[in-house]
């Protein structure tokens, strides 16, 4: 191989192959359940504040209740809505996820213009820090998605504060001084750091899992079965972006008498060299065989779509 493609090439294609792993299925599928509990938990929170505040508990102005309970419908239908989606079977893990983060941009927002608002109507001042900071810092921690993306996310979140005190500054609802732009900016900063470090964490704690599930070329998305002899995987190539059906018999298998190894893999060359020269269009594609760099034999064939013997 080294001999028909240049070094430069193969370490490019090494580089872009790694670039395109993928978090594993469970890790995406248990962000999504995160996502369920967070948006359960912001309903609630604005569920009590809307009955608190409807209850007059904080003595509260006529003014003050109606911003309050504006704010809290809105923040409750934005949350029941990421709730929603993430119990609707048909929307797509990554879509829900991607949903929760267009959510936090938007409660964000919702605190932006509530805080001050009614902070200042109290007390005539506006609050140095509001709830946009934890929900910046925790986000990461329930959505798992790339420093990137958090970092733009964190800082669409971060610039509602700014934001919000300049319109309602030019709509007279509030007066703010020069020190109150600069607290907000440097807050919000410290929370994007936080959130940036928390996300590089985390998921790069998935890519390392994904990379340890890669086999050649392809990398392991979700195990379909196991049988006496190896396992089948779903996967898809790192380039090409092309499912595949991964059969492999892993090292461990293999850690018995030299003959009863020697067995296994001839069993395993010649069932893949079988299903290669099939010709039949009512069998799959054997799209490529050998051994990954831990010396994993596999071999991958074409993925079919449909029902398994176990749904009948």
């Amino acid at each position: 191989m080294p001999a028909l493609v240049p070094e430069r090439l193969l370490a490019t294609l090494s580089a872009e192959a790694a670039h395109r792993l993928e978090l594993p299925r469970e890790i995406v599928r248990e962000g999504r359940r995160r996502v369920r509990v967070a948006g359960a938990i912001g309903v609630l929170v604005f569920v009590t504040f809307f009955v608190f505040g409807m209850a007059g508990l904080a003595n509260p102005s006529a003014f003050e209740q109606r911003i309050d309970s504006a704010i809290y419908v809105l923040g409750i239908a934005v949350c029941g809505l990421v709730l929603l989606a993430s119990l609707v079977p048909r929307i797509q893990d990554h879509t829900v996820l991607a949903i929760a983060l267009a959510g936090e941009i938007v409660v964000s927002a919702i605190i932006s213009i509530d805080s001050p608002w009614v902070g200042f109507t109290r007390t005539g001042h506006v609050p140095s820090l509001t709830w946009v900071v934890p929900v910046i810092i925790l986000f990461p921690l329930l959505v798992p998605a790339s420093p990137l993306v958090t970092c733009s996310v964190s800082l669409a979140c971060a610039a509602t504060v700014p934001a919000a005190f300049a319109l309602l500054s030019s709509l007279g609802a509030i007066e703010i001084q020069p020190t109150d732009y600069w607290t907000s900016c440097l807050s919000g900063a410290i929370a994007v750091a936080i959130a940036i470090v928390g996300s590089r964490t985390i998921h790069g704690a998935g890519l390392r899992v994904a990379a340890a599930r890669q086999v050649g070329s392809y990398q392991l998305l979700e195990r379909l079965g196991q049988g006496g002899m190896g396992e089948v995987w779903k996967a898809r190539h790192l380039l090409l972006a092309r499912p595949a059906a991964i059969k492999l018999i892993l090292p461990e298998r293999l850690r018995c008498a030299a003959e009863e190894q020697d067995a296994v893999v001839q069993r395993f060359t010649r069932e893949a060299q079988v299903t290669a020269n099939l010709r039949s269009p009512h069998t799959v594609n054997l799209f490529d065989f050998g051994t990954s760099a831990d010396g994993t034999f596999y071999y991958a064939m074409e993925l079919l779509a449909g029902m398994n013997a176990e749904h009948f």
